[in-house]
């Protein structure tokens, strides 16, 4: 069975499914909406700090009796579950790209989005327990390096480059001329 997804996706991109993932539908929101728009290694390295219980989700939309973190977060969650099955779908998608010959460095997670999966009963016939399942769509998009970057370095108002600033130039141009 062929999974339609919510965009078309281009030449330039790699995608991945993943169908009823045992995750809360409401955790995934919120950790995918933690980690769109990020590149990948930055989604996977945040990922992973939430597993490992070092960096919290911030819930923003389902944060009923949901405490308070440290930091400027108002509410969050350490997802646990949710993060490493999530972390494994955007991994699915970031072989896919490879495959198709995309580089790894320059991919971007700019669509993830949750579908509510089927829900199941488990348990006996007196203590039966619905499972959550979510299904989980990740499209990952190849973007070059801007011009932008350019104009960012030596804009208008500063006559003055930062050395953090030049650093980062440089090895922009060394990355154009090696390869």
């Amino acid at each position: 069975m062929t999974r339609k997804y919510s965009i078309e996706a281009p030449e330039n991109s790699a995608k991945a499914f993943g169908v009823g993932l045992p995750m809360s539908r409401k955790n995934a929101v919120e950790v995918c909406k933690f980690v769109r728009n990020q590149p990948v290694e930055k989604a996977k390295k945040m990922l992973q700090e939430a597993i490992a219980l070092k960096r919290p989700v911030p819930f923003t939309r389902y944060m009923h009796n949901v405490g308070h973190r440290k930091g400027d977060m108002t509410a969050g969650r350490y997802a646990v579950k949710t993060c490493s099955e999530i972390l494994k779908i955007i991994e699915s998608a970031e072989s896919n790209a490879q495959y198709k010959g995309l580089s790894s460095a320059n991919l971007v997670v700019k669509n993830i989005r949750v579908h509510q999966g089927p829900t199941t009963l488990r348990g006996s016939r007196q203590g039966r327990v619905k499972a959550k399942r979510t299904h989980l769509e990740v499209v990952l998009f190849e973007e070059k390096i801007k011009p932008m970057l350019e104009a960012e370095l030596f804009s208008k108002n500063s006559k003055k480059i930062t050395s953090e600033a030049e650093v980062l130039w440089q090895s922009i141009i060394d990355e154009k001329y090696e390869g």
